[in-house]
This record gives C-alpha cells, sequence and structure tokens, in this order.
C-alpha cells in the first residue's frame, strides 16, 4: 500500500525538512537522514520481517545503499566547502583506512572479484562521511544535544511504525513475539538502545526514556537488555531533579511488565516465549567453533570475499549464516590482520570516550559514552552489526552519536576548551577596561597586553 511506503520514508523527510531549516542541519543529516535511508531500505529488502507487497528486488536495494552513501557525501562536502571548514579527521579514521588496506591486500592477493573492491571502497566513502567530514562540521560541544534529541526522537518513531506494522500484519515469524518488524528485531533493538542512552545527552523528556526503555525490553535482546537498561536506569537516577519521576516511572514499568508476564506471557509456549532461548549463547558457540576452523584453511589472507556459513537450521529460509563474531567473520574474509585492526577500530573509540575524564565540563557524560561503546562492541563480538556493514543504518546511527562525543584527543578538546575560556576572558577584560577617550585607551595599552599575555599563557 501506498501510505506504507510513505510510513517508511516518513522520518528521513521530517529530518531533511528540518536539515534544511534548521543551523545545526548537519546533525540532522548525521543522525536522521542517514540512518533512516539505510532503515527504510532495509525494510524494503523482501526478508522474512518486510511487510508484504512492500519490498524491492534486493540488486535495487543495494544500489540505492550505494546512492545513499554518496548523496551524503556530496550534501556534507558542499557544506565543508561553503563554511570553509578545515578538514579534521579523527584518530579512528587513520584505524578505518589501516584496517580496509588489510581487505584490499586480501582481496588482490586471492584475485577478489570487482564487487568485493567496490564494497571496500563504498565502506571507505561511509567511514569518510562520518570520521572526516561530519566530523570537522560538527564541533566540540557546539551541537551535542541535537545529535542526541535526533537519535531519541528517530529511535521512538520506528518504535511506533514498529508497533503499527505489527498490529497490523502480526509478528513475523509467527513464532517470534518480538517487537522489530519490518526490520529485525535486533537491528531495531539497537536504535532503541542508542537512542535512550543518547538521550542524557540532550535535553529530552523523561517519557520518552521510558518509553524508549519499555521498546528495548519489549525487542526482546538479550544483550540490549543486560547493556542499555542498567546504564539508563543509572543515568536517569543519579539526577536530583528526575530521581523522583524516574523512580516512580521504572517501578511503573516492572509492575507493567510484571502483570504481562504472569497473565499474558506465561500461558503461551516455551518456544514463542520472548527471552526464550536453547542456551545462554544461543548456539553461538557451534557457529565460532565452526568459525575457528574455517579461519585454520587460510588465516593471514582469508578467502579475499564476505565469508559466511553453511546454515544447518530450517527455521529461515536463508542458505547461509553469520558467525555472530565480526571479528571472528572479518578474520575468515579478510586475514587475522584485517581482524585485529577491526579491533583496533573499536579501541580507538574507546579511548575517546576515556579522555572525557580528563574534562570537567563534560566529565558527567562519560558514564553515557562508555554505555555507548559497550553496546557496539556487544554487537561486534555476539552479533553481527559492525562498522563495515554497509547497508545497517542501527550502527550508522551509533557511530554517529559515539563521533559527536569523540574528539581527535584529549588535548583537542581541551585546546577547545581553552579557546573558549580564552573568547569569554578577553570579552570580559574589554568590557572592563571600555577606555572613555583616545587618550585613556593609549595609557592603558601596555598594561591590557600585559594582561592578554597572562591569559594565553596560562592556557594549555
Amino acid at each position: 500500500m501506498w501510505y506504507e511506503w510513505l510510513l517508511l520514508i516518513c522520518p528521513a523527510l521530517i529530518f531533511a525538512l528540518k536539515a534544511l531549516t534548521d543551523r545545526h542541519g548537519v546533525a540532522y543529516v548525521l543522525v536522521g537522514v542517514y540512518p533512516s535511508l539505510l532503515l527504510c531500505l532495509s525494510a524494503l529488502s523482501g526478508s522474512v520481517f518486510s511487510i508484504p507487497r512492500v519490498e524491492l528486488p534486493l540488486e535495487v536495494i543495494n544500489l540505492l545503499r550505494v546512492g545513499v552513501h554518496c548523496l551524503i557525501f556530496f550534501v556534507l562536502a558542499i557544506a565543508a566547502s561553503m563554511r570553509r571548514v578545515p578538514l579534521r579527521p579523527l584518530p579512528t579514521f587513520t584505524w578505518v583506512v589501516l584496517a580496509l588496506l588489510a581487505m584490499a591486500t586480501s582481496v588482490v592477493a586471492t584475485q577478489g572479484d570487482f564487487i568485493t573492491v567496490a564494497r571496500l571502497g563504498i565502506n571507505l566513502l561511509m567511514m569518510l562521511n562520518i570520521f572526516v567530514l561530519a566530523a570537522s562540521l560538527i564541533r566540540f560541544r557546539e551541537n551535542w544535544e541535537v545529535p542526541a534529541q535526533g537519535a531519541a526522537y528517530l529511535a521512538l518513531s520506528l518504535m511506533f511504525i514498529s508497533a503499527y506494522v505489527i498490529l497490523r500484519h502480526g509478528f513475523s515469524p509467527e513464532w517470534s513475539l518480538r517487537l522489530g518488524r519490518p526490520w529485525n528485531p535486533g537491528v531495531l533493538s539497537l536504535v532503541l538502545a542508542t537512542g535512550l542512552l543518547a538521550s542524557h545527552l540532550g535535553r529530552v523528556p523523561t517519557t520518552v526514556r521510558i518509553l524508549l526503555a519499555i521498546g528495548v525490553f519489549v525487542s526482546a535482546s538479550r544483550l540490549d537488555v543486560m547493556i542499555a537498561l542498567p546504564f539508563a536506569a543509572y543515568l536517569m537516577i543519579r539526577h536530583k531533579k528526575l530521581r523522583t519521576k524516574s523512580l516512580v516511572g521504572i517501578l511503573v514499568c516492572v509492575l507493567l511488565l510484571a502483570a504481562v508476564n504472569v497473565f499474558y506471557i506465561a500461558e503461551l509456549p516455551e518456544t514463542v516465549r520472548p527471552f526464550s532461548r536453547s542456551s545462554f549463547l544461543s548456539g553461538r558457540e557451534d557457529l565460532w567453533v565452526r568459525g575457528i576452523e574455517m579461519l585454520r584453511q587460510s588465516p593471514w589472507l582469508g578467502s579475499g570475499k564476505p565469508q559466511y556459513l553453511d546454515r544447518r537450521s530450517t527455521i529461515y529460509d536463508w542458505e547461509l549464516q553469520r558467525v555472530h563474531n565480526m571479528f571472528l567473520e572479518l578474520s575468515i574474509s579478510y586475514g587475522i590482520l584485517a581482524g585485529c585492526l577491526s579491533m583496533m577500530v573499536l579501541l580507538s573509540l574507546a579511548s575517546g570516550i576515556l579522555a572525557l575524564r580528563r574534562l570537567p565540563s563534560v566529565k558527567e557524560h562519560f558514564i553515557t559514552g562508555l554505555g555507548l561503546v559497550s553496546l557496539i562492541a556487544g554487537h561486534m563480538i555476539f552479533g553481527t552489526s559492525s562498522w563495515t556493514n554497509l547497508g545497517d543504518g542501527s550502527i550508522i546511527l551509533l557511530l554517529g552519536i559515539i563521533m559527536s562525543m569523540h574528539h581527535n584527543n584529549s588535548a583537542t578538546a581541551t585546546r577547545w576548551e581553552g579557546w573558549d575560556i580564552r573568547r569569554r576572558n578577553l570579552k570580559a577584560l574589554d568590557a572592563q577596561n571600555q577606555p572613555r577617550s583616545h587618550e585613556g585607551r593609549r595609557d592603558r595599552l601596555p598594561q591590557d597586553r600585559r594582561r592578554r599575555a597572562n591569559i594565553k599563557c596560562a592556557l594549555p
């Protein structure tokens, strides 16, 4: 139906309109237009979670994904050229380039196909958008609230879209009673968890945070529940002004979920209950063992292309299965060196968050950043989300929020703070020593120069 097509594209249109009319348009492009377009294409990919008769061929979807990355690149490049902003890539981009070079070496050494090379090129373009162009346009402490609010409201809108689709078309597969359709529940859960944690960086109503927390729980992703909800509960309770409201909201949510569990979920068969799994790791240990066996065949160069496992289960109609460990999957595909360098990308993101502890003005956001890095680390270890995924809008949103917090290094962040302090001090100095006459200004000129020099020497 045409209105369901419009429903999927609606978040991207709203954020695009906001980007055109707001002075912080780059932030809305990064955390609104960019991920929502990719998530819209994922919903149209014709998977088992898609809406019936609202889908496109997979070849068309892949071409449109490439078009989205190129479109965002041109938008950000034009914005940087119009503002005459010098490009300042984050240190993480260096590790990204090294990892992609290792992957390209594997493709060349194994005589891989052109499609794999083009995939690596688009991956480089995607990282260029986030860690170079957007990082140069979004200044330190300038637009922190804008990406946070955009991520929270994008996650809330996708949650309502998923609820509408499930109410109209039912769950898919029928035995999976999880919030997610028309997306994979794991993808939507990551978006909701990102929006929930990012909401603590900006002025987002407590009601929105509680709704996002409920959405994370209903999506029934144990990883996101174990990471996002404890961090969110701590961040909500630690604020004295919101402590009472947060405690009341958490108590109401716990009672509501307990009532649903007693009167509805407990009556369902064991195989269809949310959070019901065959084991603690849900069979991932078998996938990892099979992945290590494949890695032993070519540990240094890999296969030179994205490698998957043969599916042994018949629950879905898919022929291949992911390893559910992105470091192992990248090592199988492109060699151990590429897997280690992809791990360094994650460590570089974590080091940028750790640098926030040294800055008193943003130290309170260290816990939020730690939760966001834990999300991407958990999904790379136990899931299929990674910075190498070209069509995963959830990872774009998560990396965009981390990038808005992560600066070149602690010295760069301190230098930005120093410039702010210097500007305020010099303005106060000018206001205090406002001359009444030309002669008075000439008499105080040497003194002003000495005071300005002392201010500059005292700053880092």
